[in-house]
């Protein structure tokens, strides 16, 4: 991984002490809640987060967990996908904690759907998606990142000083095959990619009118 000057996204979380009980989830610390988990700031560190499943989906915990580890192995490059850091116990069940992404100003990061809802009031330019864009697909097929889904909910686009930003994809890492062997060979995790890549950018412009130009050109894999 590429890491900045002041940049912490290569520490691990701190230890869970085991005397001191479950760590207390409280909805201040709430960042966001989907079908199936929701995500809360880690009280002990706000550059991670916990996520807690309150519709938990065994075969999707072991997918993603799966395709972490399957990561971690082929020393992928962590620069622009949110890191795992192991489970923990806390007050709403077990919790898995991974990174928690902000802007430069500490903010937050929000994901691509917010930007593209109008009823937020928050956009973002064609010069600054487009080379996030260009820049997240190639990294997704030089690191091999297959993952269940490419969709505006699943990526948050970072915020930097420089008035630029990076889309990084934070949830729905994992291989739905029932036999993933897509996994450890890499010309078909890198089709795979390419082609849920492919319908990311139809669905960008059949559901948000979102035509950015050829994003998918040529790759370096």
């Amino acid at each position: 991984m590429n890491q900045r000057k002041g940049d912490n996204r290569g520490m691990a979380p701190p230890a869970t002490d085991p005397d001191a009980g479950p760590i207390r989830l409280t909805p201040d610390l709430l960042v966001a809640r989907g079908h199936h988990r929701a995500c809360y700031v880690d009280p002990r560190d706000r550059d991670h987060c916990i996520k807690v499943y309150h519709r938990p989906d065994p075969k999707d915990l072991k997918r993603e967990q799966t395709a972490y580890r399957v990561l971690q192995r082929h020393g992928a490059d962590w620069e622009l996908l949110s890191r795992y850091f192991g489970e923990v116990t806390t007050n709403l069940g077990p919790g898995y904690v991974f990174e928690l992404i902000r802007d430069h100003d500490g903010r937050v990061s929000r994901t691509l759907e917010h930007y593209l809802d109008p009823a937020t009031h928050e956009s973002l330019t064609a010069a600054e998606l487009t080379p996030a864009m260009r820049a997240l697909r190639r990294f997704l097929i030089d690191n091999r990142v297959i993952s269940q889904e490419i969709a505006p909910r699943n990526l948050v686009f970072r915020r930097r000083a420089d008035r630029g930003g990076d889309l990084l994809m934070i949830d729905d890492i994992g291989n739905r095959d029932y036999i993933p062997i897509r996994n450890h060979l890499a010309f078909m995790a890198r089709n795979r990619i390419r082609l849920y890549w492919g319908r990311f950018e139809a669905r960008l412009r059949e559901g948000y009118g979102l035509d950015l130009g050829a994003i998918s050109g040529p790759d370096s894999a």
